[in-house]
């Protein structure tokens, strides 16, 4: 803990703790970050829905024992979108003739669940702030009644979706606040266009609350995060006092220091003092109230060299202390101090740039590696601060003395317990934003031990545990400096950091509890004592999971899990090899409850373990396992997928040696083969779709021909382009899908085969080009197909081949769906979802992809195969080769992907692919049983065959190689 040649130490301090059962509560105020999302609002979903932001949340969560629980996020409305008329899709609520200004509007909230998803996926609850306006434009004024009263249905229709979708026990917790700082927002049309004043204001917040309570009244909901004047607060308070607006479940202001600590509780002060005279003898005298955007310096942008190191994260338990002692034990204050938020949930520029990685009011530094979202992040020491904190018990204990008040002194102490078994202090040492450096000698001196606070009887055993945190242990912009600022680190650079940000242990411990506890406390550092009576039992850690980020050498993956025992010192984590014993892969100590693990080579086929190391010395169990999807699917010589892929690609080849057609049979051939040539040594299969593409000079059939089928090629072309980037080999198709972006219309695409031709094309004109005009146009046709026409059949979780099937039936009375038409749909899923990563279409496509998924399975045959009727199989009982090889292609996709959970779908794999092999692949390469050219469910022979069909097969093989 000592850092050589830092400043002189000072004269030792003995702290004293007098510790007593009679204690007040210690509420946790402090769990709670935020961030706003980048300008244009409109595109928020592109934001949210990134793998940066994912991992961000994934750590942020992963604070053990929800040392973070709400991140407070602006803008959240910007997420629903209107559209006219009907609902298109499920996650919808509709709004007939007689609404009013909703007439014939419907709010979409796929975008929605898709972002709250990711929050309560990793524990976290929104701090939902009712703010943002759908679509950009659709609410104008709050000064119309016709607009407020329409505002007020929207919320109560967003919260029963939300309580539908999540339950009303999880949405309760969720903290609903007015619009986010009022007073400079509403003179600017509150950033979106929509006009507010203060008496308009209030008419806003009276109807979001009667939207909420009309939903429940077990929903909290408060404001007005004033920031300036807190005009707006005031006249809210009034306002409601004099109107009886209903329940307030809290108030909150925003208050920042002048980068310190102490300019925060300076700031707040006044605000707490005119707050309880403004709500004296009024029904609100005693409603809670804080401070949810409590930095210690304005601008989150701003880069800052103590926002990289110790520096910040030290100032964060001097401003909590600060607060305990002006608010709760000394203030005298009615209202309760309720939170206290740092809006530091950002994510630094993603340029990689020294200045922007660690030194902006993030809580962790990222690296965006290259344009396949290969992204990385690490936490920083602001964020570690937050698994200490995490530690401290719900007692106080705050007869302390031998510290000055902590509005005057770096060094503060922090005390509380758990009844009958835990003791936690908190040491810190913080001179803010000052480039000071030191260390102090502290001891802590226990009165009253032994204690009957903690002991139950004279043989308990009591351990304690110290954690350090300062610029040598958890913080790894230091490491980053020495390594002079990589703008693409290595794996062993990352791994370097990793360890750097580690908290660290104080060496000697754990070990008995004792009455005095020396310790040297860094400037600027924290330390964190904890003492824990054995209890003798340690459960195994809970809910272990797997998280496969975009790195592909090594493959990576963070597993994440749940833990309820406090008294843990670190937790390890195992990997299982495939037919292998299992051995420690974790090389360091870690409090937090995730680990980033890379696996090189081939030894990413095999499933994780966590076991956790208490004070005691004592292990836990091992976790439930956490298996990696290829470890689940085995393979015989007879099934090997290259050997398969390489046996049916020769043999079509030695059959068809010219270059074939521009058109869609050959078009997804040549997908097929595309595929298998991208991970094939043989030349052979790039060669030929070399011949082809140049044969027909890279250009789509039939130009200027927008029909989907004569857009197939274009996938391929564009596959092609990926290697060489010959623009000349982008200038055919681009000017193909021109022709459909450049118009207004999106009714092309009539039939479910059109998305397998021309989904992927548009997806791979946006890699190749960064234009998300594509993205956008592809998306416009999709959803006209499948919401508009209505070929997405929700009751059924398939798609009609078309508007003609929709009353027709099988002879036996059975809905028509087609085997190779829902293949042809969930392919292109397969095939466009990554590369619309970051987009807003990407959170339908995966919704409508595990939907098909679930169903698929539930109607796989006995054989694997699946039939060309897919609700009646009776109807063409034969095996189907081209559907079924589709379904195994997307089924094997999803899988490797960690979209489709491994228990439910690694069998249906396995399944699929021997059926595929063992029923459809002769020994010769041939392939059979495949549906010839048509537009409805019939029957196929053993010799039937095509070459879309042997496409197809070779998606399947090629991807089930992801498993080897």
């Amino acid at each position: 803990l000592l850092l050589c040649g830092a400043a002189a130490l000072t004269n030792g301090q003995i702290i004293t703790i007098n510790l007593t059962p009679n204690v007040s509560p210690l509420p946790h105020f402090w769990r709670s970050c935020g961030w706003c999302p980048p300008q244009p609002h409109e595109q928020f979903a592109d934001y949210f829905l990134t793998e940066d932001q994912r991992q961000n949340h994934l750590w942020i969560g992963a604070t053990p024992h929800q040392g973070i629980r709400q991140v407070r996020i602006h803008y959240l409305l910007d997420l629903i979108h209107v559209t006219a008329g009907k609902c298109q899709q499920p996650s919808c609520t509709a709004f007939g003739e007689d609404a009013g200004f909703l007439a014939n509007t419907a709010f979409v909230w796929t975008d929605l669940d898709a972002a709250m998803d990711i929050l309560v996926s990793n524990g976290l609850a929104p701090g939902f702030e009712i703010m943002g306006n759908p679509n950009g434009t659709f609410f104008t004024s709050f000064k119309q009644p016709a607009q407020i009263s329409a505002w007020r249905v929207m919320i109560q229709s967003m919260t029963q979706h939300l309580v539908q979708r999540y339950g009303l026990d999880e949405v309760r917790t969720w903290r609903f606040e007015s619009w986010n700082e009022p007073d400079g927002e509403c003179p600017r049309q509150l950033t979106v266009g929509i006009d507010c004043d203060l008496p308009s204001f209030l008419q806003y917040w009276d109807a979001t609350m009667q939207g909420l309570r009309n939903v429940s009244d077990d929903l909290i909901f408060g404001g007005t995060a004033s920031d300036g004047s807190k005009e707006y607060l005031f006249a809210t308070i009034d306002h409601c006092i004099n109107s009886s607006c209903g329940r307030v479940d809290y108030w909150n202001a925003h208050l920042k220091g002048q980068s310190n600590a102490a300019g925060i509780i300076e700031g707040e002060l006044p605000i707490a003092l005119k707050m309880e005279a403004a709500t004296q003898n009024s029904y609100l005298n005693n409603t809670p109230w804080g401070n949810d955007e409590a930095d210690p310096l304005v601008g989150w942008e701003k880069t800052e060299d103590w926002r990289a190191d110790t520096r910040y994260a030290a100032m964060v338990p001097k401003a909590i202390n600060q607060h305990i002692h002006t608010f709760i034990t000394d203030g005298g204050f009615t209202h309760p101090y309720d939170v206290l938020s740092n809006d530091n949930g950002f994510l630094p520029y993603p340029d990689n740039l020294p200045e922007h990685t660690f030194k902006q009011r993030t809580l962790v530094a990222r690296w965006a590696l290259n344009v396949t979202e290969n992204v990385q992040v690490i936490r920083k020491p602001v964020l570690n601060v937050m698994a200490l904190l995490a530690k401290l018990g719900d007692q106080m204990q705050s007869n302390i003395t031998g510290v000055d008040p902590p509005m005057k002194a770096n060094i503060g102490v922090i005390a509380s317990s758990v009844e009958a078994s835990e003791l936690a202090f908190l040491v810190y040492n913080s001179a803010d934003s000052a480039d000071t450096r030191g260390y102090a000698a502290v001891t802590l001196k226990l009165n009253n031990m032994p204690t009957t606070i903690l002991r139950q009887n004279d043989n308990d055993t009591i351990n304690m545990m110290a954690f350090v945190l300062d610029d040598s242990h958890g913080s790894a912009a230091a490491v980053w400096d020495a390594a002079k600022n990589p703008l693409y680190p290595t794996w062993q650079q990352f791994e370097n950091m990793r360890a750097a940000a580690e908290i660290g242990e104080v060496p000697g411990f754990p070990r008995r509890l004792s009455a005095e506890i020396p310790l040297n406390v860094t400037l600027p550092g924290v330390v964190l004592v904890h003492a824990c009576v054995d209890k003798g039992v340690l459960s195994p850690p809970e809910n272990v999971t797997l998280f496969r980020t975009a790195t592909t050498y090594p493959v990576e993956y963070i597993v994440r899990w749940n833990d309820k025992n406090r008294c843990v010192q670190t937790y390890e984590v195992f990997f299982q090899p495939k037919g292998s014993a299992a051995i420690k892969v974790s090389t360091r100590h870690t409090i937090f409850n995730a680990y980033a693990i890379g696996l090189f080579e081939h030894q990413h086929q095999g499933c994780f373990f966590v076991r956790s190391l208490d004070y005691f010395g004592r292990y836990s169990g091992m976790s439930a396992p956490a298996c990696t999807p290829s470890s689940l699917i085995t393979f015989t010589n007879a099934t090997l997928p290259m050997a398969i892929a390489d046996k049916v690609n020769n043999h079509f080849i030695s059959q068809n040696p010219g270059p074939g057609s521009c058109g869609w049979e050959h078009g997804a051939y040549m997908a097929g083969n595309m595929a298998h040539a991208l991970i094939s040594p043989n030349a052979t299969f790039l060669n030929y779709a070399k011949k082809w593409a140049e044969h027909y000079k890279y250009r789509t059939c039939a130009f200027p021909s927008t029909d989907a089928n004569n857009e197939c090629c274009a996938q391929s072309y564009c596959d092609l382009y990926e290697l060489d980037q010959n623009k000349d080999h982008l200038t055919g198709t681009l000017a193909t899908l021109d022709l459909q972006v450049d118009r207004s219309a999106v009714d092309d695409w009539w039939w479910i085969d059109a998305y397998f031709m021309a989904l992927p094309a548009f997806a791979r004109a946006y890699r190749a080009t960064g234009d998300v005009k594509y993205l956008d146009k592809g998306f416009a046709l999709y959803n006209d197909t499948a919401y508009n026409r209505g070929l997405w059949s929700a009751a059924d979780s398939l798609f009609y081949r078309d508007e003609t099937y929709f009353n027709k039936t099988t002879p036996h009375g059975n809905k028509i769906f087609w085997g190779r038409g829902n293949g042809w749909a969930f392919a292109a899923l397969a095939r466009t979802i990554s590369l619309a990563a970051g987009h807003h279409s990407q959170a339908d496509y995966i919704r409508v992809f595990k939907l098909m998924a679930a169903k698929l399975i539930s109607i796989q045959g006995a054989d694997g195969m699946w039939r060309s009727s897919l609700e009646d199989p009776t109807e063409f009982p034969n095996p189907e080769t081209t559907g079924s090889a589709m379904f195994t292609f997307g089924l094997a996709w999803g899988l490797h992907k960690g979209l489709l959970p491994a228990a439910d779908y690694a069998p249906a794999v396995q399944k699929a692919w021997n059926g595929l092999v063992s029923i459809a692949v002769r020994s010769d390469g041939a392939v059979g049983w495949c549906q010839p050219v048509g537009g409805s469910p019939a029957p196929a022979t053993a010799s039937s065959t095509s070459d879309f069909c042997v496409g197809q097969v070779l998606l399947a093989a090629t991807q089930m190689v992801s498993f080897l």
